[in-house]
């Protein structure tokens, strides 16, 4: 099994579904009514504490042993992320969106899998959830000012360890970023020059190479991924809404919604991939979307259709 933080494969997924137990970064769920506040709150804890344990997922539809319930899962087939980082963002104060709903059948049965990445910062709760039980009695599902972590099949408080491992986690990802480039420049071709730049600064560079495999593709001066690709995805979103000037206002879920659908992480003039770091954005990217809404106002919800076929494309599992 890979590691929580690489739980993002399908061949990945798949392995976690067949599991028999669950583990820290793969939980079993029997059903979920998004519905009930108190299961969804329950949920949002899970999420969190996995993502701020390297990340992992969740999978509804099945025992603790790993069969199927053959429960109804309508609810979930239907849900809306959005609804999920609106929630989290509600009891954070933060936005969180890197997850992922799959479509998945086991032994004939349908089950859902909710994918989490990994946080680069420790998200805490800044109120608490609270609901009524079945028996009208209120109840907690996490507390404001405290931080979950997962705790073998648990989301508990954490403590020293847990934030010690995060920062570890954390350090080990830097320190695969910062061998990734050394790596690169030992290869180098002999007589190739390094130079340091300031941020943005790609007046003075002698040497120029391409950044993507395609022949066809313009040179760059080394260093201007920033230039090239400005955008976090989400300053795409705050550079989409500025420039439709409220006649659409877009989340991180549209934007979500059109890389599965249009595949743009596999478009160099639109996107540019790291290994170690989140994907960044052209503005041509930017100007691309605008372009496409002003042409037709479903643009997002189609883009939405489409990620969701995508999305719940069925695939067996042993």
């Amino acid at each position: 099994m890979a590691s929580p933080a690489s739980l993002t494969t399908e061949s990945d997924l798949d392995r976690a579904i067949c599991l028999c137990s669950e583990t820290a970064a793969v939980d079993f769920k029997s059903a979920f009514n998004p519905g009930d506040k108190g299961e969804f709150l329950e949920i949002i804890k899970d999420i969190l504490a996995m993502a701020n344990s390297g990340g992992g997922i969740i999978v509804f539809g099945l025992l603790n042993d790993g069969s199927p319930t053959g429960a109804n899962l309508n609810g979930i087939a239907s849900l809306d992320p959005a609804k999920i980082t609106d929630a989290i963002y509600k009891y954070t104060d933060c936005q969180f969106s890197r997850f992922e709903l799959w479509r998945r059948v086991k032994n004939g049965h349908e089950v859902w899998a909710l994918v989490i990445d990994q946080t680069s910062v420790p998200i805490v709760f800044s109120q608490t959830g609270n609901y009524l039980d079945s028996a009208g009695k209120q109840k907690n599902a996490f507390s404001g000012g405290m931080i979950y972590f997962r705790h073998g099949a648990k989301s508990e408080p954490g403590n020293s360890e847990d934030l010690r491992q995060f920062i570890e986690r954390r350090l080990d990802s830097i320190r695969h970023e910062w061998l990734d480039g050394i790596g690169k420049v030992v290869e180098a071709p002999s007589g190739s020059v390094v130079q340091v730049l300031a941020p943005g600064d790609v007046t003075n560079v002698a040497a120029k190479v391409r950044l993507t495999a395609s022949l066809d593709a313009p040179s760059l001066p080394v260093g201007a991924i920033d230039q090239g690709w400005p955008h976090r995805q989400k300053e795409v979103v705050a550079s989409v809404n500025k420039e439709l000037a409220g006649t659409k206002v877009i989340n991180a879920n549209h934007i979500l919604n059109v890389r599965r659908a249009y595949n743009i992480e596999a478009n160099g003039d639109f996107c540019y991939t790291q290994k170690y770091a989140s994907a960044r954005y052209s503005q041509a990217f930017v100007n691309w979307i605008v372009e496409q809404f002003k042409a037709n106002g479903d643009f997002f919800e189609k883009a939405k259709e489409v990620a969701d076929r995508k999305r719940s494309a069925p695939a067996s599992t042993p």
